[in-house]
């Protein structure tokens, strides 16, 4: 991992005052930076202000890409550093044609780029009343260039000009410390391995771990020396009498003095009968030929007795037949409709099945599928012998969930702003209602509220992972809505965020207005008067959501629908 070395708080790295001409007041002095450029087809502006950076010319477009309008700079840390950007601000002020969005971007590759939110810049058409803008933008690394942009876009006019003045960008400049072990690769012998750098120890490796240019032994200051002992027979297992310490390997010899005799090989007794068994050990036995050293009737002088063991360990054996059996899964809590695959060790030859202690005739192989609660068991063939029947395996059908659903509200939207559905509710079920067909996201309770016709039903599952769908609801909306007739209703702007204006063309004066929330909750209530035009201002009591607007004339009842967004 690619890491840094020193100092690393944040501070200006690059900055930009007044100069006309785009060159930066200062740079950090471990780096190198670029005057501002213009870029995609921005202009400059010869007779614009007396300072700072003057640009005309701004996309028209009200969408940004990264190819939209801007200026640019960057900053390319020097050999062995690393530059972080942090944050940055400028000093912007706008004419009332210019760029009414403008997006601070940065990039450490030119291509993927970390933007702020559009924001408006001030509005004036004073030379240096500029308002000062900020963004503390994700933490951004490289040991190339970093660039940074400052777009504007949906101007009213390419005529429309900006003034930037004291554009600042924060961070650090830092030597590279690619292994993170605090030296800097200007410091640090291999700044690939952190274990090595001025403040490692100097072990046997081969490796000069301090950055002294001296290597294990010749380093005054190594730990580490070996200590090897003979093993005059070669069985991995060192004379304690006999010794020397290296930083290197020494032929012939090993890391243990542990050999109680260094003239022959010795094997491990484990079972005391003499006989030892296995590779060579430090402390043991001269012989070797012992089949079972757990067992201390088992050795070469024992009597052969027809068990299934080789007693006298001459290489025959009557048995050594493992017939331990049982099922897995122990246990399957299923649904209706579900199956489980027991299984039993595949060490058999044939195999018997049981449910509730009758045999499954036709089950011979190790594995059952079976879907009906019980309790099942198998038993194991292998030649003359029989495993006996396994401890019993379990099936229990969990309980489905209820899948009523119900709507209390009806189900036609006309003079409603939505329709109550509640399904069947129990503390320990989960719920996930859909929409024609398509899972409605958030939408996890066992009431959910219809705003819009369309085919609903609710997925509903228990604490035992059992699913059941509540039939369809269709709900419909059978009034009219909206514009389009010659009485229509009209909420503009929409969304709205702090005033609404509503104009119903067929009003007479004494009709109620009414506005209703997602919940049904009347907001607010009035009498039209002759004009049929009111104002409505969206305060506090107004949180963002879909609201419905209600009003009944001598003819018929007209709603229509307006979004708060605030």
């Amino acid at each position: 991992m690619m890491g840094i070395s020193g100092l690393t708080q944040a501070q200006s790295i690059y900055s930009y005052t007044n100069n006309t001409s785009g060159s930066p007041a200062s740079v950090d002095p471990n780096a190198t930076g670029s005057s501002i450029v213009k870029k995609f087809g921005l202009g400059g502006l010869p007779d614009g202000c007396s300072d700072g950076y003057n640009t005309k010319k701004y996309s028209l477009s009200s969408t940004w890409t990264v190819t939209t309008t801007c200026i640019e700079f960057t900053i390319e840390p020097n050999f062995g550093y690393m530059v972080t950007a942090t944050s940055m601000s400028a000093d912007m002020r706008r004419t009332l044609s210019g760029p009414s969005q403008v997006v601070f971007a940065v990039s450490n590759d030119g291509n993927t780029w970390a933007t702020n939110t559009a924001f408006t810049p001030s509005t004036n058409n004073t030379c240096g009343s500029t308002t000062t803008e900020t963004w503390d933008m994700p933490d951004i690394s490289s040991n190339s260039k970093i660039y940074v942009r400052i777009y504007g876009y949906a101007a009213t006019s390419t005529a429309g000009r900006v003034q930037h003045l004291n554009i600042t960008l924060n961070g650090s400049v830092v030597q590279q410390d690619d292994d993170g072990d605090g030296y800097g690769v200007l410091d640090d012998c291999n700044d690939a391995n952190p274990a090595i750098n001025p403040g490692a120890t100097e072990v046997c490796n081969g490796i000069d771990d301090e950055c002294d240019a001296l290597v294990d032994a010749a380093d005054p200051s190594v730990v580490g020396l070996i200590t090897w002992y003979a093993d005059a027979d070669n069985d991995g297992y060192g004379n304690p009498a006999s010794f020397i310490m290296s930083c290197g390997t020494i032929g012939g010899a090993v890391l243990n003095g542990d050999d109680c005799d260094d003239t022959q090989y010795l094997y491990a007794d484990a079972d005391g009968d003499g006989y030892g068994a296995g590779s060579p050990v430090a402390c043991g036995v001269p012989s070797a030929d012992d089949c079972n050293d757990a067992d201390n009737t088992v050795n070469p002088a024992a009597a052969e007795i027809c068990n299934g063991l080789d007693e006298n360990c001459d290489g025959l054996a009557d048995e050594g037949i493992d017939l331990s059996i049982y099922i897995s899964p122990g246990l399957a809590n299923l649904c209706a409709g579900e199956t489980v695959e027991f299984a039993a060790p595949a060490t058999f030859d044939s195999y018997k099945w049981y449910k509730n202690g009758n045999e499954i005739q036709g089950q011979t192989s190790s594995t059952l599928t079976a879907s009906n609660p019980g309790y099942y068991q198998v038993e194991g063939f292998k030649d003359e012998c029989t495993s006996g029947l396994s401890e019993i395996a379990i099936i229990d059908i969990s309980p489905e969930p209820s899948n009523e659903v119900n709507t209390p509200d009806g189900t036609d939207l006309c003079a409603l702003s939505n329709v109550k559905l509640k399904a069947s509710n129990d503390p320990l079920y989960t719920h996930q209602w859909y929409k024609d067909g398509v899972a409605m996201a958030g939408e996890t309770d066992n009431v959910h509220y219809a705003t819009e016709p369309g085919d609903y039903y609710d997925v509903v599952t228990n604490s035992y992972g059992c699913t059941e769908n509540t039939p369809t609801i269709t709900v419909i909306s059978s009034c009219k809505i909206g514009l389009g007739d010659a009485a229509s209703l009209t909420v503009y702007p929409n969304p709205v965020n702090d005033v609404a204006y509503i104009q119903f063309n067929a009003a007479t004066a004494g009709e109620t207005l009414k506005i209703v929330s997602p919940t049904g909750e009347e907001m607010f209530t009035e009498i039209l008067p002759e004009t049929g035009s009111i104002q409505v201002n969206i305060g506090q009591q107004f949180a963002n959501g879909v609201y419905l607007v209600q009003v009944t004339s001598a003819n018929a009842a007209y709603t229509a629908k307006f979004t708060v967004n605030k």
